[in-house]
């Protein structure tokens, strides 16, 4: 399961595109607290984990059909540090695309 984090940075500026399955170094040095949120907008689960690990409990929570996306936030003052989204293969978007348009 691929993921994709939007940290505070990422959200304010339109250009930046964060990099797939990376946990930015501001994020790896955090102790954060995680929320995965539901496809209704709901809170499906909470939990407590180091920013090291964020990859592997993200893996964890993406792989659940449920979830929706994933809000980060640093556990010192639960304020807002980012949000994490599934990454789909974007080979496989293009494929899919351009049989769409073939006329031939």
């Amino acid at each position: 399961m691929h993921f994709r984090i939007y940290d505070l940075a990422a959200d304010r500026c339109v250009w930046s595109i964060p990099p797939i399955d990376t946990v930015p170094v501001k994020l790896r040095a955090q102790k954060l607290v995680v929320r995965a949120i539901d496809n209704d907008g709901g809170v499906f689960e909470v939990a407590s984990v180091d920013g090291v690990r964020l990859a592997d409990l993200a893996t964890q929570f993406l792989a659940d059909r449920r979830v929706n996306r994933l809000n980060i936030h640093l556990a010192a003052d639960d304020s807002y540090a980012g949000r994490m989204v599934r990454h789909h293969n974007q080979q496989a978007l293009l494929d899919r695309t351009s049989r769409t348009f073939d006329r031939g």
